[in-house]
């Protein structure tokens, strides 16, 4: 990475390519509009291609919409015996307490998988990280890289992996009331306080002016899909295509993403803004498609904004840093090397240290930033 790039990276946790960008929103957006209307024949007409008479498949199944949507469409498609349901999550935990009601109510197998129970090692990551960079994939945040790597290693090569990748983005995830009014620079700035990283104001100067002329470039694409906002744009084109993808799906050997199909992002973002907004027409069709999926009584929270977020939501979602020596010992020893490079004014080993003791989102957003950025160093 160049000094640039670093400073990027540390600002948002990715270093933006317009190019990359571009290819990603050509791909998912390529092709005629859908000829079905409705939502829940097009998934399953989509999920039944791409599984393409497999006998059996696995979830990674979270207590959110887009991995139960795949089990409810993957119920119509194949035998309860065929389908195979992975958690991670502890006990008390609301992503169990919801996948795993959804599990019983349909007789699916499944699995638990306890993140604090992971061991975490700066050496393992770094060659997970080198070898995923033989793929010109984007540069994944290496904490949810890890997790997901785990899960991977617990499902074996060759079984099709049904990612839920994307299926919120598209179904509305991001879109506010104010999104739809809202000029450039203040789509921007929403976008660069998202995607916030180790250092806030860092290196921002150039990434606005790289965000502006994407913008620019693409309004056309605005034309083309009603309900379509710049601000997507900018999450389709860098924090999906640069970061979230090669995140959360990349692990899996045999990943099938039905909701990055053309025909399933067309079919939404042609819908009206007031349908999108806040997943609302998403919401419904998921809860009226698949019924026994989507039960009263065990809906996952909304997502609440960053400010009103409990302070450890983030800090313990792929480990509790409080039980898992592993974690801190890793953070600790990236947050140490990172510091010796010397390429920021900032030093990070305290803040890792004070993980141990004293949690908080805001500390681990900070420390997996660090530890992202120095393993994609050591990875070349």
């Amino acid at each position: 990475m160049t000094t640039t790039a670093i400073e990027q990276y540390l600002a948002v946790g990715l270093v933006p390519d317009n190019e990359r960008a571009e290819r990603f929103l050509d791909r998912l957006l390529a092709g005629p509009d859908p000829t079905c209307g409705d939502p829940a024949t097009l998934l399953t007409t989509v999920l039944a291609e791409s599984l393409s008479g497999s006998p059996d498949v696995v979830i990674p199944l979270s207590g959110g919409l887009d991995s139960r949507g795949l089990l409810g469409a993957t119920l119509r498609l194949l035998p309860k015996t065929a389908i195979t349901c992975l958690t991670m999550g502890r006990l008390d935990s609301n992503e169990w307490k919801s996948a795993s009601a959804a599990c019983q109510r349909n007789g699916i197998r499944q699995e638990r998988l306890d993140p604090d129970r992971f061991v975490w090692d700066l050496d393992e990551m770094t060659a997970l990280a080198r070898e995923h960079a033989k793929r010109d994939s984007g540069l994944p945040l290496i904490d949810a890289y890890f997790v997901h790597s785990q899960l991977a290693r617990r499902i074996g090569p060759g079984v099709p992996v049904l990612s839920g990748y994307l299926g919120g983005e598209v179904g509305g995830h991001y879109l506010r009331p104010q999104t739809a009014a809202a000029g450039i620079e203040a789509d921007i700035r929403r976008f660069i306080m998202a995607n916030m990283g180790a250092i806030n104001g860092f290196g921002l100067e150039g990434l606005r002016e790289t965000f502006v002329r994407f913008a620019a470039a693409n309004e056309h694409r605005l034309r083309q899909f009603r309900g379509l906002t710049r601000y997507e744009l900018l999450n389709f084109g860098f924090r999906q295509s640069h970061m979230v993808r090669a995140s959360v799906s990349d692990p899996y050997p045999n990943c099938i993403r039905p909701y990055e199909d053309p025909r399933w992002v067309r079919f939404w973002l042609q819908r009206p803004f007031a349908d999108r907004l806040n997943q609302r027409f998403y919401r419904e069709f998921l809860r009226s498609a698949f019924p026994t999926v989507f039960a009263d009584g065990d809906e996952r929270p909304h997502r609440v904004p960053l400010g009103r977020r409990p302070v450890l939501r983030l800090a313990t979602n792929w480990g509790d840093p409080r039980v898992n020596e592993s974690m801190v010992r890793t953070l600790r020893r990236a947050a140490e090397s990172f510091d010796r490079r010397r390429l920021s004014p900032i030093r990070f080993l305290p803040n890792a240290e004070h993980l141990a003791t004293a949690p908080s989102d805001a500390g681990y957003v900070r420390a997996r930033s660090v530890l992202s950025a120095e393993i994609h160093l050591r990875a070349g």
